[in-house]
């Protein structure tokens, strides 16, 4: 049998490799639909025979992409009606090129769900300079790796450090950052992200409440003589939270405005909200792990930097692949600049030669992935995109930020009891290290 992949494979490299049917074409486009299957549109070219084109083009994909092909060929003429025109333009402009031919030679992916991993149009809120706040985004492909602690430590120690931090949690099916992050002994907000997300397309900003989307972490036992971090938990986890959950609209969270082609998700609605209401000078999102739709979105150019956690495993490797892809080179192919990211080699070894091996395999196996995946050889321009760097290059994005495993912080009942540890050691390093990405310090 054949499975998709493969048939995917053999359609294109069909349809690319054979000249005595691209010479009768102006433009050629698979359709893969939302079920995985195949039809074609073919422009002739103007010495084009219709009915030859349409037997050899059947006999080609027939067998190249059995049994995902639909026997379905559009065929793009001046006999086309109006109403075929329009969903040929339409296939056509939503199609990628993979090949500038002649005949330009495009592939249009349908999918059900996963949009933004794809098609990421949104754009970060407001442009990083020193009078902006950083968003970062934390994502991990797996998770128990460590990422709501990482974030929680950095919330901490910027917040000691007299900075207005906001963190948000987008793990929405499995929250937990609210809870991590309470306002005393265990108090959270009345509602949270799900919430907004959903009200606020419905209901006008004006009438929205926000003081009921989040609390504050005012323990000086936490914060010292710091300030209060507000906090935007998931939701509150009663019998509507799943209700509430469940009529959320991903892919209306990363769609553009037709006026001006500013981003109008909510997600971005939301940080807007919160920069105005809180005055906050950091945000810091707890994204999904793995490739959730929210996963996506937070790391689809909605952050100024994007904090990957990883672990030093075959299975965190393949994740991690797709994830830099995604960051890099799928976004150089869309005419894109490749997104700042940074790699942490989570649950490290302690200190020693154990730590120091574990560091140089990493390093090897993250540059060997960005220069397939992220960095582009043919760009010398810094300003433009990311040009291959050298591998010991500590600043660039491939260069891990270590960050140990600590026994006594997975086991804490309260954040309270474990503060003074996230301002040390590891916690310390990764936060300064971190920082320094954004052109940003603790002090």
């Amino acid at each position: 049998m054949k499975h998709f992949t493969q048939a995917h494979q053999d359609a294109q490299a069909a349809v690319l490799g054979n000249e005595d049917l691209r010479r009768h074409l102006e433009r050629v486009c698979l359709i893969w639909d939302l079920q995985g299957r195949l039809r074609i549109l073919l422009k002739l070219s103007e010495r084009g025979d219709a009915g030859a084109v349409r037997d050899q083009a059947g006999r080609i994909l027939a067998g190249a992409a059995e049994p995902f092909w639909t026997g379905e060929i559009w065929l793009w003429s001046e006999k086309s009606s109006p109403a075929e025109l329009a969903v040929y333009k339409q296939a056509w402009a939503e199609g990628t090129m993979i090949d500038s031919g002649p005949p330009e030679v495009r592939v249009l992916e349908r999918h059900v769900s996963k949009a933004v991993w794809f098609t990421p149009n949104i754009a970060e809120p407001w442009p990083l300079n020193e009078h902006t706040p950083p968003i970062l985004s934390f994502y991990s492909f797996k998770g128990g790796v460590g990422r709501t602690t990482a974030l929680a430590s950095l919330a901490v120690q910027l917040a000691r450090s007299g900075k207005r931090v906001a963190v948000i949690d987008l793990d929405l099916e499995a929250p937990g950052l609210g809870t991590i992050l309470p306002h005393g002994d265990g108090e959270t907000a009345p509602h949270g992200v799900v919430d907004f997300l959903l009200e606020q397309p419905i209901v006008p900003m004006a009438q929205l409440d926000f003081e009921d989307f989040y609390h504050v972490v005012d323990d000086r036992t936490i914060i010292r003589d710091g300030v209060p971090i507000t906090v935007v938990p998931a939701g509150h986890l009663d019998e509507y939270y799943l209700e509430k959950l469940a009529r959320l609209d991903y892919e209306a969270l990363h769609t553009l405005s037709l006026a001006g082609q500013h981003p109008s998700s909510p997600l971005v609605a939301l940080l807007e909200q919160v920069r105005r209401e809180r005055k906050a000078e950091y945000f810091l999102l707890d994204a999904r792990a793995g490739l959730h739709d929210l996963g996506g979105l937070a790391l689809s150019g909605v952050s100024h930097l994007d904090v990957v956690f990883g672990l030093d495993s075959e299975q965190s490797w393949r994740g991690m692949e797709v994830v830099v892809r995604f960051l890099g080179k799928a976004r150089i192919e869309r005419g894109q600049r490749q997104l700042d990211c940074a790699m942490i080699l989570a649950m490290a070894p302690e200190p020693g030669r154990e730590r120091e091996e574990a560091v140089r395999r990493f390093l090897e196996r993250s540059y060997e992935m960005f220069a397939e995946s992220f960095y582009d050889e043919a760009d010398a321009d810094p300003e433009e995109g990311w040009p291959l760097p050298d591998v010991s290059a500590a600043d660039q994005p491939h260069y891990p930020v270590l960050l140990g495993f600590d026994p006594l912080v997975q086991r804490y009942q309260h954040i309270r009891d474990v503060a003074e540890r996230f301002t040390q050691g590891d916690f310390r390093l990764f936060a300064e290290q971190v920082l320094e990405r954004v052109g940003r310090t603790l002090t």
